[in-house]
């Protein structure tokens, strides 16, 4: 195997892009930044999205070693991560924690979009989030799920948008309920993170109303 020509950020300095429009993450990645994209396609990853208006490199001991992007709003200063990526050789050096932390001090609101359930175990790591039992978490950060894939254990006439602070590590999904009354709870389609890591499938084909009651019942 070659060495890897890192990319080097003086004064582990990060390059920002941000645009009115879309960035293009994969021509961005093919055209700037190749051993990145390279290590993804060799991890077998898919990234959540594939579109951004912010993108920002991560950078460590001044090696070009990542990136984040975010579904940034400047007129509501919110900025919802939808992808980071770590090169293997540089997880566990808390980067996360320190993009969470900057976007929390330039960014009034900030947000995770679909977050998988490895995020959401470093967040109750990081003491962002805590176990309420179990399987359910709430997180100090807001976790959004795009409507198109919003479902629900019954049926629902308009999928919108999911915003939540819970989540349910056995389905691998932030959770929302809709209506307590009627047992109404909305949850996320499964993420391939989710599936290859933690075999979510396996639990999602279990779920049925005693699941969903036992969830009702803790919120109440």
């Amino acid at each position: 195997m070659g060495k890897t020509n890192y990319l080097t950020r003086e004064n582990n300095t990060q390059k920002v892009y941000l645009t009115e429009d879309t960035i293009d993450i994969i021509n961005l990645l093919n055209e700037n930044y190749p051993y990145i994209i390279d290590s993804i396609k060799k991890e077998d990853i898919i990234l959540k999205s594939e579109e951004c208006n912010l993108f920002k490199e991560l950078v460590f001991d001044n090696k070009l070693v990542g990136f984040c992007s975010y579904d940034f709003s400047r007129e509501f200063m919110t900025a919802a991560l939808n992808n980071i990526y770590i090169l293997p050789e540089f997880r566990g050096n808390k980067l996360f924690k320190e993009e969470l932390e900057k976007t929390m001090v330039e960014h009034n609101k900030p947000s995770i979009m679909e977050p998988t359930r490895f995020l959401i175990e470093l967040l109750i790591k990081y003491d962002y989030a805590k176990k309420i039992n179990d399987n359910i978490v709430a997180s100090a950060i807001e976790l959004i799920v795009p409507g198109k894939h919003v479902i629900a254990n019954k049926d629902i006439k308009n999928e919108e948008e999911l915003s939540t602070h819970f989540y349910d590590l056995n389905i691998c999904s932030p959770i929302h309920i809709l209506d307590i009354e009627e047992c109404l709870i909305a949850y996320s389609l499964a993420l391939n993170d989710d599936i290859i890591r933690y075999d979510c499938l396996e639990n999602r084909s279990k779920l049925n109303a005693g699941y969903f009651e036992e969830i009702k019942e803790l919120f109440i």
